[in-house]
């Protein structure tokens, strides 16, 4: 039986950013920095959790988790994010969050394990019908899968998923957006009316 202590996270921060015009991460989403809120949700969840960025600000350092920069180079997408994960992580069952979703729920990890079982390769976040596939977890045997599929240009998951075992979990329960992903000021006014009631 896997539990949350045998699952590792990598916190994707290696995007450009270019619809928000800044490094996400450090954009204040009520009174904390955006990767500090998605850390906070998601140290209680696992044992393990490391930090993909392609940038050279040394905040991400000063965060207290192992950084890591994209393996294959030239910003292909969340998949290298998850590459990432897997190459670095120590458990079998890694989690990837982007940093730009700050209203992740607390039973993320709980809930996506009990989709998996021996033969599934993915776990996707799902909500009202719609796939969230960079939030997901990932089976560590799928890395050299992942990094062939990668060098030959399969940058998108949906893509290198369609072939592997892969399954959804469902958060048709929460009556907000807890998926929502922050690209616009818009976007974070939206977030702190929820978090500040």
């Amino acid at each position: 039986m896997t539990t949350s202590n045998n699952v590792s996270c990598v916190i994707m921060a290696g995007g450009k950013s270019s619809r928000m015009g800044t490094d996400k991460s450090w954009v204040d989403v009520s009174g904390k920095p955006m990767i500090t809120r998605v850390i906070d949700i998601i140290t209680p969840q696992v044992n393990e959790i490391i930090i993909n960025t392609n940038s050279d600000d040394k905040k991400y350092y000063d965060l207290g988790y192992p950084v890591q920069n994209d393996i294959i180079k030239g910003f292909k997408g969340p998949l290298s994010g998850v590459l990432v994960g897997l190459k670095n992580c120590n458990n079998d069952i890694v989690l990837s969050v982007p940093v730009d979703c700050p209203l992740l729920p607390n039973d993320l990890v709980s809930r996506m394990l009990s989709s998996i079982t021996d033969e599934v390769d993915v776990v996707v976040a799902r909500r009202e019908g719609q796939n969230h596939p960079v939030i997901a977890l990932w089976k560590k045997r799928l890395v050299s899968q992942l990094e062939k599929n990668i060098n030959n240009g399969i940058y998108k998951v949906d893509l290198f998923t369609k072939n592997l075992c892969c399954v959804q979990t469902d958060f048709d329960n929460y009556d907000y957006d807890i998926f929502m992903n922050i690209n616009t000021q818009e976007d974070i006014n939206k977030v702190k009316n929820h978090i500040n009631g």
